[in-house]
């Protein structure tokens, strides 16, 4: 159950892909890494000026959900603040869709080699 929740927070994750509808917005996403605590906290590092955005994040292993959000963040970072059901995951891979059936989004997160 807790799996995936371990799973998180090792390592540095990146957006291998983003849809947002039917629109591919993965690119938004490739100057980010992104890190998960365990006291809640996640943290997005845009590589190439080493800005970092702080975010809240949690696991639900009930439901298999992730909750995530990044208050006042811009674009593309707001498209994160959801509640995410996992459809897929292993130890580098976790694939998510909204938790709310009303929005169309597909999440795909791979962990940095």
């Amino acid at each position: 159950g807790s799996f995936f929740i371990d799973a998180m927070k090792k390592g540095l994750w990146i957006v291998r892909v983003f849809k947002n509808k039917n629109e591919d917005i993965t690119a938004d996403f490739r100057d980010y890494e992104f890190q998960f605590r365990d006291n809640g906290k996640v943290y997005a590092v845009k590589t190439a000026t080493a800005e970092q955005v702080t975010g809240a994040w949690e696991g639900n292993v009930n439901n298999l959900t992730i909750f995530s959000n990044f208050p006042g963040a811009g674009e593309p970072l707001l498209r994160l603040n959801d509640t995410w059901k996992i459809i897929n995951n292993t130890m580098k891979l976790v694939e998510a869709q909204p938790f709310n059936a009303g929005r169309s989004a597909y999440l795909k997160l791979v962990k940095k080699e």
